[in-house]
């Protein structure tokens, strides 16, 4: 399974939904050079799942 990095919050009647990027690499760059999708590994889809916010984004496993 394939996971990409993101936030979601609900607030009323209204949900907002964000990938988290990074810098496109030399495989993405020439299509996009600003931003590349963030893919998790599969060790990591709980704790981006279950995980504090400070605690997915100082993460030095994402790729």
């Amino acid at each position: 399974m394939t996971a990409i990095a993101g936030f979601y919050r609900q607030v009323g009647d209204h949900r907002h939904l964000t990938m988290k990027t990074l810098d496109g690499n030399e495989l993405v760059a020439p299509i996009h050079p600003k931003a590349a999708i963030t893919i998790l590994r599969p060790n990591d889809h709980v704790p981006w799942m279950t995980g504090e916010y400070d605690d997915v984004l100082t993460s030095d496993r994402l790729y």
